[in-house]
């Protein structure tokens, strides 16, 4: 199985351990790595969530600082842990939800995303044992 189709299973266990609606990796540069579920809705919520909360916090998270947060409101919201310095994974919930429950979630499932996410090729670079090269999002 490629490294897509083993973040795929990862993350999509980790959306249904959390009761999430959708989730996703996002580098620090816009890369969306997984999705789940892949549709064109659910990349631009993606897109939504790096604009408000990645982009801002891009060049700290380089230097290292560590990207935590969550929001909730009245229809729901999402929690986000960043790993490896550059990458974001986040789950939105619909509802109401215990976020320091979801965080610690996503906090046990790091280490095995991390391990897929560092062993897949660049954005743009040469494919993967996969035959495919991640693919930018500007």
């Amino acid at each position: 199985m490629s490294g897509v189709g083993q973040l795929r299973l990862a993350l999509q266990a980790l959306l249904t351990e959390c009761g999430g609606s959708s989730g996703a990796i996002i580098d620090e540069g816009n890369g969306l790595w997984c999705s789940v579920p892949g549709s064109p809705e659910s990349e631009m919520v993606a897109d939504a969530f790096y604009k408000d909360e990645i982009a801002p916090q891009a060049k700290e998270m380089q230097r290292g600082h560590r990207l935590s947060v969550h929001r909730a409101g009245e229809f729901g919201g999402y929690v986000a842990e960043s790993f490896a310095s550059l990458y974001v994974v986040v789950i939105w919930l619909r509802g109401s939800f215990d976020a320091e429950g979801v965080r610690a979630r996503i906090l046990r499932a790091l280490p095995a995303i991390e391990a897929i996410v560092t062993t897949m090729p660049p954005f743009d670079g040469p494919p993967g044992p996969g035959g495919v090269a991640q693919k930018a999002r500007a």
